[in-house]
């Protein structure tokens, strides 16, 4: 997620698994909840959750024995790829904090 603070902007980056998305049926939006679950719609023509198809598929060729150090690689890559950019970054790690200090020192934030 990229967003902006006054003049500068802010990379949260957030590292998991797997995000599962909750929602009713969204019975209210349809056509459109037909082949979009509710909570990725876009908005404005923004998705509400873009993840690139390389990355989906680098994960899922990883397996469950190696998704977790993948996603790591993947969070660095991303990382280095927008700090330039943005003021500051943001990691949030789920069930993988003991995993940031790894992630903050190959990403070269420390």
């Amino acid at each position: 997620m990229v967003w902006r603070i006054g003049t500068g902007w802010r990379v949260s980056v957030l590292f998991l698994v797997a995000l599962i998305l909750a929602g009713g049926e969204g019975t209210r939006l349809r056509p459109l909840t037909l082949t979009i679950p509710k909570p990725i719609l876009p908005i404005a023509n923004i998705p509400g959750v873009d993840v690139p198809q390389d990355i989906i598929d680098e994960l899922k060729a990883a397996g469950d024995e190696r998704a977790l150090d993948v996603g790591v690689q993947i969070a660095v890559r991303t990382i280095k790829a927008v700090r330039a950019h943005c003021d500051g970054v943001h990691i949030m790690a789920i069930k993988a904090v003991d995993r940031l200090p790894e992630i903050i020192q190959k990403a070269e934030l420390a």
